[in-house]
């Protein structure tokens, strides 16, 4: 019988494991996602404003000395995060170490039209820590409520 992409993964990731702890193996691998803003505290809060607020992207999550890379862009701005994670029952815990905050637009600063989040108040929000709730089937991680700045969202990402 042929296997699933899926379960020759998992079976991979046991064997890489051998006999250290398997309750890990659903949360390692790459995650794609979001940080869905559910609203805008400051300036127009429409679904549309809120959707372009979104930051999109990924969540790797390495076994390799637990470490963990996070990705996400705006419309005119990328954070790059990477740290060490930990998990507790079906909770992943991002304990970040470096954040890389990078906007366009150059010494011209934002564009007036696309939508932007201060550099600072970017690299603050992903000072801290990022509490993931692992899903029944181990297919999503939803994040508890954070605020960014003057947005109000949760980080969603599903299994790759």
């Amino acid at each position: 019988m042929r296997k699933s992409p899926l379960a020759l993964a998992i079976t991979f990731s046991i064997a890489l494991i051998g006999c250290g702890d398997q309750k890990q193996v659903p949360f390692l691998g790459q995650w794609v996602g979001q940080f869905d803003v559910e609203k805008v505290k400051q300036g127009p809060d429409s679904a549309t404003d809120r959707r372009q607020h979104s930051l999109r992207g990924y969540l790797s999550v390495r076994l390799n000395k637990n470490i963990y890379l996070m990705h996400l862009e705006g419309e005119q701005q990328q954070v790059d995060i990477t740290g060490k994670w930990s998990y507790k029952g079906n909770q992943l815990t991002l304990n970040p170490d470096k954040i890389d905050v990078k906007s366009d637009g150059g010494a011209a600063g934002p564009n007036p039209n696309l939508k932007y989040v201060p550099d600072a108040d970017l690299h603050e929000a992903y000072m801290q820590k990022i509490t993931l709730n692992l899903s029944a089937d181990h297919s999503t991680l939803k994040g508890l409520a954070t605020t960014i700045a003057f947005l109000e969202g949760t980080h969603n990402f599903k299994k790759e």
